[in-house]
């Protein structure tokens, strides 16, 4: 099943690796290392605030998180440099 990450103004559909929802509203996604997970690294070094992201799973809907500080990140090292991030919403939503 593909899930896919937009954030208005950075990326339309970016593929994630992974997702968990790892508490009541903090999500954990993986994705593969690019663009996007830079301008998430920095968003999570200056603390930005992201109005809306959108995880789109195929098959079974769309998430809406409002409010959204990303919390933490890290890059694994091995053969496929992955991206992980906590994401920290003020409501998380199904549309």
């Amino acid at each position: 099943m593909a899930v896919y990450l937009t954030i208005p103004g950075v990326t339309d559909s970016e593929e994630l690796v992974s997702y968990d929802l790892r508490q009541t509203n903090v999500v954990d996604i993986t994705l593969h290392s690019g663009p996007t997970g830079v301008w998430l690294f920095d968003a999570a070094a200056q603390g930005t605030y992201v109005p809306l992201m959108v995880l789109t799973v195929e098959g079974m809907g769309i998430v809406a998180l409002d409010d959204v500080v990303v919390s933490s990140g890290y890059v694994s090292s091995g053969a496929t440099e992955l991206m992980t991030f906590s994401l920290n919403a003020n409501a998380i939503r199904s549309v």
